[in-house]
């Protein structure tokens, strides 16, 4: 009777009968989490089959903690609207969280880390609304149909807890104090010693919640970190130590313009073989032997800013665990050597986490798309030619236009970074409506009515890039001038080994990119020699985290990070060097 009394005594209370009605957030939390975990373990990778059992066991621990504690935080309030408010905000963060993980599992093979965190902290209202519109109603509709399940039992969970107060109560003050201190307690001194060290939470280690929390905080200190050390670089920018000029690459000052493509993959580019005449102008170069097109040239990442970090600083895999803020950029060693050095952008430079701020400011000028470096607050990009690559073409700089003193300090010439939003989504917004030559039916082969458009659109949007980077090389033709434009990753476009894939992604379509070199007349007149020397590399296996490398060596620069194997502008250059593609995630690699 004892028994019995106590029983009925807890279920009466007024947070046991709350506790009780609201159970159905705890089956909600679990199921949706638990569904992660089982759609995550056919793909996961880092660590061996032995291990995968009491880590998923632990996963349970940790997903039944975090569904009582929420549950028990949404029991606490009497108020109803208060508990309204806490019942929507919990169940829409966790079906929103478990959606999001889902969706890169099934397309990505991976979770939620802290590489996707910094990318998200750079990303704006644009970048996001575009990543929206990039997942397919059947990609939207296959994740919900996963969650639907959860959903269901948490419906018919909050009907049941309401007939029966009594044994529910009791149960969830037993199994819901317990879960907690098994779970997110247990584990607090663990997760907060791999948070102080930076290690991403990922996969079978971590639940959803965790690394929610843990990546998301620890993404925000390592960019914080970053900015710290990018404001020392800036401060002290001759860094680079045993910097000598052997043999300058020209004897008058010349014009470096890297042009920084976006999301261009070569395979969708009819100079690389591809039947869409999308490039007349390369075409047109390489067909007249002033454009040199490299043929096996890979990315070192599928995203903006792990790309351009290890492609733009002499940072490379060969140099282990140091991250590749310490290592002298680009920018910074032409600087150094008597370049001036310029940084012209259509993207945001909003953001610690932006490539803009990141390296351009670096550089002795940086400026780009007035429209971009404003900020677009709440006004939309479609149909705005303001918005277009072509936009800073006007902002180009030559060098005997610089400012005297600049020009004083700056006897070998002018470098310039050109960053333009290319073939970023969403395609249809990259180029104006006389660059929209190919529709569904140009295609070659023919998918379904969306995937046609959207192909269709980045054929368009490489045409478009294609008259930029003609544009351009018109511009200094009649200069002192070497020209190099390379893409910093490319797309997965519903290709026959992944319909579904589309956007960054680690598969090799998304990695081959093109690379393009240019020498001007006059450039060709004094250097045949390294013309032809080019001319023999173009084939030779690349990753693109070698460029500094190339770039500074081929301009007869020589520093303490120069190696001779690593130029692949040179014949010095050793291709059996193993390419390695990284995810935003540090355990998920493809080697190419």
């Amino acid at each position: 009777m004892r028994g019995s009394s106590l029983i009925n005594q807890v279920a009466h209370v007024a947070f046991g009968r709350r506790l009780s009605e609201r159970l159905w957030l705890f089956a909600l939390v679990f199921l949706a989490q638990l569904r992660v975990l089982l759609a995550y373990i056919p793909y996961q990778t880092e660590v061996p089959s032995s291990e995968v059992l009491p880590l998923i066991l632990d996963q349970l621990l940790r997903i039944g903690g975090w569904a009582s504690l929420l549950t028990l935080l949404f029991a606490l309030p009497s108020q109803k609207w208060l508990a309204r408010l806490l019942g929507c905000l919990f169940a829409s963060t966790t079906l929103l969280l478990s959606a999001y993980e889902l969706y890169l599992i099934g397309l990505y093979h991976i979770t939620y880390n802290m590489d996707l965190a910094q990318i998200m902290l750079a990303t704006n209202w644009r970048e996001g609304s575009e990543f929206l519109d990039s997942i397919t109603a059947s990609q939207a509709i296959a994740v919900l149909l996963e969650l639907l399940p959860a959903i269901s039992f948490a419906f018919v969970t909050s009907l049941f807890t309401k007939k029966h107060p009594i044994l529910f109560s009791l149960l969830g003050y037993i199994t819901g104090t317990a879960l907690i201190f098994l779970g997110p307690v247990a584990h607090l001194p663990s997760d907060l010693t791999y948070y102080k060290k930076h290690i991403s939470f990922t996969g079978l280690y971590t639940s959803g919640f965790d690394r929610l929390i843990y990546n998301t905080l620890g993404a925000h200190d390592t960019t914080k970190r970053i900015a710290e050390e990018q404001s020392k670089i800036r401060q002290n920018q001759r860094a680079v130590e045993a910097l000598t000029i052997p043999r300058p690459i020209s004897k008058k000052p010349l014009h470096v313009i890297l042009i920084l493509g976006e999301s261009a993959r070569r395979s969708s580019m009819h100079c690389y073989g591809y039947p869409l005449e999308n490039t007349p102008y390369a075409d047109s170069l390489l067909q007249t032997k002033e454009l040199l097109a490299f043929t096996d040239v890979v990315s070192p990442a599928t995203a903006t800013i792990l790309s351009n970090t290890r492609s733009l600083t002499f940072f490379t895999y060969e140099e282990g665990l140091r991250p590749w803020y310490q290592f002298p950029s680009l920018i910074q060693v032409l600087r150094q050597a008597g370049y001036a050095t310029a940084w012209i952008a259509n993207q945001e430079i909003t953001g610690e986490y932006s490539i803009s701020n990141l390296l351009g400011r670096q550089a002795d000028i940086l400026t780009g798309n007035p429209s971009f470096f404003k900020g677009l607050g709440g006004e939309g990009v479609s149909n705005r030619p303001d918005l277009y690559d072509e936009a800073i073409l006007p902002l180009l700089y030559h060098y005997d236009n610089l400012p005297d003193s600049l020009r004083i300090s700056s006897p070998l010439g002018l470098f310039q970074v050109v960053h333009l939003m290319g073939s970023h989504m969403t395609y249809s917004e990259r180029y104006p409506e006389a660059f929209a030559r190919f529709t569904p039916d140009s295609l070659p082969e023919r998918k379904d009515e969306r995937k046609d458009e959207i192909i269709a659109s980045y054929a368009n949007s490489l045409l478009y890039t294609d008259y930029i980077i003609h544009e351009i090389i018109q511009r200094y033709r009649e200069e002192n001038a070497l020209v190099i434009y390379l893409s910093d990753h490319g797309d997965a476009l519903f290709d026959e080994d992944h319909p579904e894939l589309m956007g960054h992604a680690l598969v090799p379509r998304a990695v081959e990119i093109p690379l393009f070199v240019y020498f001007s007349p006059l450039l060709r007149k004094e250097r045949p020699d390294l013309w032809r020397q080019l001319s023999r590399q173009r084939d030779k296996r690349i990753l693109s985290d070698l460029l500094t490398h190339a770039l500074i060596d081929l301009l007869g620069i020589h520093t303490e990070y120069t190696q001779p194997r690593f130029n692949f502008f040179s014949p010095t250059y050793d291709d059996r060097r193993q390419r390695i593609v990284v995810a935003p995630t540090s355990s998920k690699k493809m080697v190419m």
